[in-house]
């Protein structure tokens, strides 16, 4: 915000931004994946949680969070680096079937399958 000019006590809510000054591309990168890893990965962690206290915390589950994990890090790689939309959706879609899969092995567990 010091290399952009930005007095931070200025800005007092949305109505503000429109005023601001154009920010550098790289930057707007890194504070939309901060962002973004207050989305899904907030599901994630409910996810965790609720295997934890059903039981279903087994190493499929477990292995299935690491990997989830692993491509959330690759997300924000590419992200935070290029920004390359098709390689950042890929990472996403994949993520977001491990996300899937976990659920549904949780949603079976609730119902004892």
């Amino acid at each position: 915000m010091r290399k952009a000019g930005i007095d931070p006590a200025k800005i007092k809510g949305s109505e503000s931004y429109a005023r601001l000054p154009p920010l550098e591309p790289k930057a707007v990168w890194v504070a939309d994946n901060y962002s973004h890893l207050h989305e899904q990965p907030v599901i994630f962690y409910a996810l965790c949680v609720y295997s934890h206290m059903v039981g279903v915390a087994d190493g499929v589950n477990v292995g299935l969070a690491w990997a989830y994990v692993a491509i959330r890090v690759v997300h924000s790689f590419i992200q935070i680096m290029s920004n390359f939309v098709p390689l950042r959706f890929m990472a996403f879609s994949i993520g977001s079937l491990v996300l899937m899969i976990i659920a549904a092995r949780n949603g079976l567990a609730l119902f004892g399958l």
